[in-house]
């Protein structure tokens, strides 16, 4: 299986209304795969 972090798939402009993460324990991997999208993006809020 491929996989990609957030921040290859979209870039800064993008804006996420809602961030929903249901990934079994790996939360962390996956906010460190959107870094630059939670700093420097328009991300209103993020739910776990």
């Amino acid at each position: 299986m491929e996989c990609r972090s957030l921040d290859e798939m979209l870039d800064n402009s993008q804006t996420i209304d809602f961030l929903k993460l249901d990934v079994e324990g790996a939360e962390l991997a996956c906010l460190e795969g959107a870094r630059k999208l939670l700093e420097y993006g328009n991300t209103k809020g993020l739910c776990d």
